[in-house]
């Protein structure tokens, strides 16, 4: 596991590659350097997140899809951490998260002035961006 030095802040990327998001929870929350490289439905990015631990990105098996708390977090950070799309618009410019809220929907949030959303245009079975999290 990688470990956080007092000096480290969020946007420093560690010895693994991978990116400090920031402290959520008490713990450290690490991020891919970059955004997955298509859109995704709420059960491609949970695809997407599982072939990263097929592979052993960047030597971890425990990347997942962010929940809608720790979009927050990465939407605050957004500016250390770099390279998020904050076009606003759809589908690009949303995030997709793993807060599930039934009846087909899944929270997302936009990058361009963080409003986190649930509405029809974002259900679970529309495409968005996605950034994977771990820690």
């Amino acid at each position: 596991m990688t470990e956080v030095k007092q000096e480290t802040k969020a946007g420093d990327e560690m010895e693994d590659g991978a990116v400090l998001a920031a402290l959520y929870e008490g713990k450290a929350m690490y991020t891919t350097p970059a955004d997955a490289p298509l859109t995704y439905t709420f059960n491609e990015a949970a695809n997407y997140a599982e072939q990263l631990n097929a592979q052993k990105y960047l030597g971890h098996d425990d990347w997942r899809v962010p929940t809608k708390g720790e979009l927050a977090v990465l939407f605050r950070n957004r500016a250390a951490i770099g390279g998020f799309n904050v076009s606003g618009e759809v589908p690009a410019g949303w995030y997709c998260s793993a807060s599930y809220l039934g009846y087909g929907y899944s929270w997302a949030q936009r990058f361009s002035d963080g409003r986190q959303d649930f509405d029809h245009h974002l259900g679970k079975h529309n495409d968005m961006s996605l950034r994977c999290v771990r820690g």
